[in-house]
């Protein structure tokens, strides 16, 4: 994390834009953006597979003990 700080600052003192910033978090929305759904399925799918009901609803106001 403290190297990505250091290259950034290196890289904008250099070339004295901030693009780089704006790049980097591009990159991460559009990783975020496919993983998020991929890792999701695989999470219900692990699940359905254990015997969980996926499309079961449960009581607001039921307790467990």
């Amino acid at each position: 994390m403290v190297a990505g700080l250091i290259l950034t600052q290196y890289y904008m003192k250099k070339t004295g834009r901030q693009s780089i910033i704006v790049w980097c978090l591009v990159v991460i929305f559009v990783i975020s953006t496919f993983a998020i759904p991929i890792f999701g399925g695989l999470s219900l799918k692990k699940e359905a597979d254990e015997g969980l009901d996926l499309m079961a609803f449960s009581s607001l106001c039921e307790t467990k003990d």
